[in-house]
């Protein structure tokens, strides 16, 4: 997995159009967010010898957050080098108690000649001032959309209408984020009162989600 989150990272690097640009994005803010508060957990973990535990919270972090949800919106967003190599450093230097030789290697390929053995812990500070919050009720609303889909047996591939009934303030916060949401969903989001009575829905607090399946009826 490693392997291939530094193959993307530097083919973002090596890409001129890639170079960050403008103010950071909701995704931008959560995953340094993330990334302070795992390195900070990592590292409280390894200070009480719960090896196996702080690898566990790596992983997690390295798996499930920046490959699966980061690295997924940075290909739609866009012009987001910067922030990844500076990620994929920080996350090198967590791995390397785990597994030195890898991480030693790849290092070398985000072109530096200091080995990374010997560079600085990371001591991050979580600065998101609460706005990683927002993200997180984007993704919920997101793995919603996906499971509606699961359950219903609607094919990856095919894009399907989808109904949110929110709050001012989430909707804003959805209309913000709205490409790579529909993106990562498969579906044309659309705010709206109520949902319909064809729709298959599920509600998250006030938020109700749904998504058109009468096209699956007979």
């Amino acid at each position: 997995k490693l392997w291939n989150i530094s193959r993307f990272v530097m083919m973002q690097m090596e890409d001129e159009s890639q170079k960050t640009m403008g103010d950071k994005t909701l995704a931008d803010i959560w995953i340094l967010s993330r990334l302070a508060d795992v390195s900070a957990e990592v590292s409280e973990k390894l200070e009480q010898y719960q090896f196996s535990a702080a690898g566990e919270a790596l992983r997690d972090f390295t798996w499930n957050e920046f490959a699966d949800w980061y690295l997924e919106i940075a290909k739609i967003e866009k012009g987001k080098s910067e922030i990844l190599r500076e990620v994929l450093a920080d996350v090198l230097k967590l791995w390397h108690p785990f597994m030195p030789f890898v991480t030693e290697h790849i290092w070398k390929t985000l072109g530096t000649d200091k080995l990374l053995m010997i560079e600085s812990w990371p001591e991050l500070v979580n600065a998101s001032n609460g706005e990683a919050k927002n993200f997180t009720m984007l993704q919920s609303i997101v793995t919603s959309i996906r499971r509606l889909r699961a359950d219903y047996g609607i094919r990856p591939a095919e894009v399907i209408d989808c109904i949110i009934d929110a709050d001012l303030d989430i909707e804003e916060l959805i209309g913000d984020n709205l490409i790579w949401m529909e993106s990562l969903t498969r579906s044309n989001i659309m705010p709206k009162e109520d949902v319909p009575e064809q729709y298959a829905m599920e509600a998250l607090g006030s938020t109700k989600i749904g998504i058109d399946i009468s096209k699956l009826i007979d």
